[in-house]
């Protein structure tokens, strides 16, 4: 078996030691040489507007250097590769092209628009005519071709004018390209072309070449045209008032205007509101009625069936047609405007408003100014409607009970709140009162000594006040009032509030004046379960008003003043206070404390004996 060392750099194959070739050539059993360089060839065919050209390196390179850029964007022509003489050849360096002309501008067509004068002796309307012809220039042979664009109707065999082929000059030697040039003349065959203008590849191409490309001119006017102009009809539009001509341009749109009539200075008259209708299709007038609740009127539609509405009164109506009288006689639209009063049938109407199809008519056909189409205002104040005043209460069952008497001819059974039913069904309030004297009443000695017992019931907001008995003072004790509606609190005319009740407070119950001197422990815990509604029950606003009383005091002297009163009230010198010693320190310090708020922060910062430590106090207070 031979031994495989090297590889061919011709095949590819491998080569033994002895340099025969044991592998042929085949897909799947060659190998590329790792070693063996790219062998690549530079491309040496381009395209120049659509011709294919075949350069080899030099040229290449001399096109990349000399190579610009056109107008017309993505294309590129090189100047050496467009150089043309009067034959169509490319010259480059003094010698021919090796690629022949005929493949070089293979397909390659200069069009250029000129026109040429033909005399007309058989008419006076015309002594010539333009004809309009296409030159087209082959720049592979240099031939030519003239074409005629066809026109309608026109007379004249149109079409191919000049059949291709090149042309020779008069003076010897044939048409090229420089011949050919935008607002220059030229003659062929007897005939005087004048060049008008070129189509873009056709000015790019005289731009590289180096020629001359002016601008483009128009075509002269033929005599004919100003001939026909002459014998344009000139149209007269006669507007002539057709019967139904409004009622076709109209039909369907009406202007609808708001008005009033004031008929209050006669006797049972008032004042009614009115809604206007004007017909624009043949200038007929409707008034409708506007319908109130509760105005004890018939719903009778209309106040004026729809006519023309005569701007007086006409002496004899029976028998009148109003169709044939002078339309001056009858209310037109320009007569109606906002603000004004139209007469109709002895009934001054005042306009005072209009829909938004109205406004914008008058702004569009009257011209008429915003400002003059603004509603005016005809509201009045509204009379108060007079109160039937409430008798006060005789005593005589409740009070609720009572006023549904006032209220409807045929009394009902007051309804109960179903939610705090359900929500407070058997929650009272209870508290220990004592009778205290007020401004008319003076409580005696056996009064003073009685104790209540008031209940605040929450589910009806009801009150019942009991006696606790005293046997050594001779108080049997019992029932004081009843359970009934709470009483209302004096300077209002409402009853007695959940949040009214607290300790230390005051209540008016039928001219006794109760205070309020402590409460049950479900009580204090109710209120303090919702300090929403029971602020003293708040520790933490107690608190914080108090600090903002003790804040504001500005002198060092007040803060000792104060930290004495509670040293001089501690009289066992233990550091702590009971509730009733509390309210008299800050009471002999300046500050204004309510019992309820003395029994919050002792409920809170009460040690086991049932007292406030002083320090403690002083620390929540930031003293």
């Amino acid at each position: 078996m031979a031994n495989f060392r090297t590889l061919s750099p011709l095949t590819g194959s491998l080569v033994s030691d002895r340099g025969d070739v044991n592998l042929p050539k085949l897909p799947g059993m060659t190998f590329r040489d790792p070693r063996a360089t790219a062998q690549k060839k530079n491309q040496g065919l381009r395209y120049i507007d659509g011709q294919a050209i075949v350069e080899n390196n030099d040229e290449m390179v001399a096109r990349r250097t000399a190579q610009v850029r056109v107008t017309s964007p993505g294309v590129t022509i090189a100047r050496t590769a467009l150089a043309a003489t009067a034959g169509g050849l490319a010259i480059k360096g003094g010698a021919r092209d090796p690629v022949p002309v005929w493949v070089k501008n293979d397909r390659q067509v200069l069009r250029y628009y000129c026109y040429f004068k033909e005399s007309v002796t058989d008419r006076r309307e015309e002594n010539f005519r333009v004809r309009k012809c296409t030159i087209y220039y082959y720049l592979e042979d240099g031939s030519i071709h003239i074409g005629e664009p066809k026109q309608d109707n026109s007379g004249i065999s149109q079409g191919t004018f000049l059949k291709r082929h090149v042309i020779q000059k008069d003076g010897g030697g044939e048409v090229g390209i420089e011949d050919l040039l935008v607002g220059s003349e030229i003659t062929l065959y007897g005939r005087v072309f004048h060049i008008t203008a070129c189509d873009s590849f056709t000015r790019r191409f005289l731009e590289c070449a180096g020629l001359p490309a002016p601008e483009d001119e128009g075509f002269p006017d033929e005599p004919i045209t100003a001939y026909k102009n002459t014998l344009k009809k000139i149209t007269i539009v006669h507007h002539k008032d057709f019967k139904t001509r409004q009622f076709l341009e109209k039909d369907g749109k009406v202007l609808r205007f708001f008005c009033v009539w004031d008929d209050r200075g006669s006797v049972y008259g008032e004042r009614r509101p009115y809604i206007l209708h004007y017909y624009l299709a043949d200038d007929t007038i409707e008034i409708q009625e506007v319908k109130d609740r509760n105005s004890g009127r018939d719903p009778f539609p209309l106040l004026l069936r729809r006519g023309k509405l005569p701007r007086d009164v006409p002496q004899a109506t029976l028998g009148r047609d109003a169709a044939a009288e002078d339309a001056s006689k009858f209310y037109h639209e320009s007569d109606l405007r906002i603000g004004s009063y139209i007469r109709v049938f002895n009934r001054d109407m005042l306009l005072h408003d209009c829909d938004d199809f109205t406004r914008n008519y008058y702004q569009t056909k009257w011209g008429m100014p915003a400002e003059y189409l603004e509603p005016v205002d005809v509201q009045e104040p509204m009379l108060a409607v007079p109160q039937n005043m409430i008798p006060p209460h005789n005593g005589i069952g409740s009070e609720l009970d009572s006023l549904q008497n006032c209220i409807a001819l045929i009394p009902k059974a007051q309804t109960k709140d179903f939610q705090k039913l359900m929500t407070n069904d058997g929650k009272v309030l209870c508290f220990s009162a004592k009778m205290i004297p007020d401004g008319t009443h003076v409580v005696s000695d056996v009064d003073r000594e009685r104790d209540f017992v008031i209940n605040y019931f929450l589910v009806d907001d009801s009150m019942s006040i009991y006696e606790s008995p005293k046997r050594k003072a001779g108080l049997t004790g019992g029932r004081f009032l009843a359970r009934g509606p709470a009483p209302k609190k004096p300077g209002t005319n409402k009853p007695y509030q959940p949040e009214d009740f607290y300790v230390g407070a005051q209540l008016h119950v039928y001219s006794r004046l109760f205070v309020l001197s402590a409460a049950d422990e479900w009580t204090y815990k109710f209120m303090e379960a919702h300090p929403e509604q029971y602020a003293k029950s708040d520790f933490n606003s107690v608190m914080d008003h108090l600090a903002d009383i003790v804040g504001q005091v500005q002198s060092r002297a007040d803060v000792e003043k104060l930290k004495g009163a509670f040293i001089e009230q501690d009289k066992a010198g233990a550091g702590c206070l009971t509730p009733d010693d509390m309210a008299a320190a800050f009471a002999r310090g300046g500050v204004d404390v309510n019992k309820q708020e003395v029994v919050t922060i002792s409920r809170r910062l009460e040690n086991s004996a049932k007292k406030v430590p002083i320090e403690t106090l002083f620390r929540s207070l930031g003293i």
